[in-house]
């Protein structure tokens, strides 16, 4: 029997790192996203050839496009059971203090780059009737010196249920 897969995006550390050791420890394959190989290091020598370290800055689209053909060839035609989104940033500042670049940058990552990390994977997780989640820590939650967290993470909440009923409402492939 094949080990079921996940890839997990964001697994240098925190939420994404303890998510992949969760999901190694039960005998999954796991694919992890990093922005620098050294991140993995840990996770590839614990895991060993259960885990897969893929070099990506979500927010890149070019390499996003690139993605499933390099998924496919990782797992050698076993297919992607489970994505979950949990790259992010939080933007520990109030509000008035934030910049609208670095408003914007947050929800690029925050939110954007899911949507198209989902998008892009969503043939290969069809294939398998995989699934997708978005992994979000607390900084939902309204306090003055993090006020511009709400709205990405709030959205970036919200929007895996509407993707997933207007995905499974049409047999095609999203272009």
């Amino acid at each position: 029997m094949t080990a079921r897969s996940i890839l997990i995006t964001g697994v240098s550390s925190g939420i994404g790192a303890a998510t992949a050791e969760h999901f190694l420890a039960r005998g999954w394959r796991v694919l992890g996203t990093v922005r620098r190989l050294e991140d993995a290091a840990q996770l590839t020598e614990r895991g060993g050839k259960q885990f897969s370290p893929i070099l990506l800055d979500v927010t890149d689209q070019v390499r996003i496009s690139q993605l499933p053909a390099e998924v496919e060839a990782l797992l050698e035609g076993a297919p992607l059971d489970v994505l979950c989104n949990n790259a992010g940033t939080s933007m520990p500042a109030a509000a008035v203090y934030q910049s609208v670049a670095g408003f914007r940058s947050a929800i690029e990552l925050n939110l954007i780059a899911p949507f198209a990390i989902t998008r892009a994977l969503f043939p290969l997780l069809r294939r398998a009737d995989g699934s997708f989640s978005s992994a979000r820590s607390p900084g939902s939650i309204p306090c003055p010196s993090a006020a511009p967290i709400p709205l990405p993470s709030t959205a970036s909440k919200a929007w895996p249920g509407a993707l997933g009923s207007s995905l499974a409402s049409t047999a095609s492939t999203p272009r």
